[in-house]
């Protein structure tokens, strides 16, 4: 059982950062098809909401991150400033894939559109990802313990959250995940909990309210890991 002295764990932005290159991945697969009028509409609204969420993300990292691990290890400081710059540049082409992905909503615009500025979008967010796990998650452990790291996404992250837009982020992260006991449980959920509640109820609600990958090939695409980080330990 994890202790709250115990040093950080951030095997849940590992699993966001995995989540997100999936869906990337998964759209590609989708537009490279001859989809409905009505899939192209849910894969738009799929993508605002991952868009709100990713900057979610990053405003806390901004905020509420970065200035803690800068306090504790004034020596990071250009290391911090790096990953704010990164977020900076992701702005434009994410901002770009926001429009498209109205357009898809709407029906004025097309998947070329999206395609197009997944392809200015994806160089430089995965190469981000990629940075942050590599150099500052192992700082995260570092500096911080477990008990500190909750707090963070406590304020960060959940807090504010209702019901409803918390089961539909786990249900997100969770799609097609192949979690360990041990990394369940260092996600902070009971794996009884996990198994035979949390994972069936997400599978059963994408299955009734629908989502843009089912029944086609997209939907057996995993989370996708850069490394080994946080999954093996």
């Amino acid at each position: 059982m994890t202790k709250k002295t115990d040093p950080a764990d951030p095997i849940a932005m590992v699993a966001f950062h995995s989540a997100l290159r999936r869906d990337l991945r998964r759209t590609r697969l989708i537009l490279e098809t001859d989809v409905s009028r009505a899939r192209k509409a849910r894969l738009g609204r799929h993508l605002l909401w991952m868009i709100e969420q990713l900057r979610w993300h990053h405003e806390g990292e901004d905020i509420e991150l970065w200035p803690f691990l800068g306090q504790r290890d004034p020596q990071l400081r250009q290391a911090l400033g790096e990953m704010q710059s990164e977020h900076e540049a992701i702005d434009r082409p994410l901002a770009a894939l926001e429009s498209a992905a109205r357009g898809l909503v709407t029906g004025w615009g097309d998947g070329g559109a999206v395609i197009a500025a997944l392809d200015d979008l994806e160089g430089p967010l995965l190469e981000h990802l990629r940075h942050e796990e590599e150099q500052l998650l192992p700082q995260v452990t570092r500096l911080m313990t477990q008990h500190e790291w909750d707090d963070f996404q406590q304020r960060a992250w959940i807090r504010g959250n209702t019901l409803p837009q918390a089961a539909r982020f786990i249900a997100w992260l969770v799609d097609r995940a192949d979690w360990t006991p041990d990394q369940v449980r260092r996600l902070g959920l009971p794996w009884l909990a996990y198994a035979l509640a949390v994972k069936p109820l997400c599978d059963l609600g994408r299955a009734v309210f629908g989502s843009p990958w089912r029944r086609t090939a997209a939907a057996a695409v995993g989370p996708l890991v850069a490394d080994d980080y946080g999954l093996v330990r």
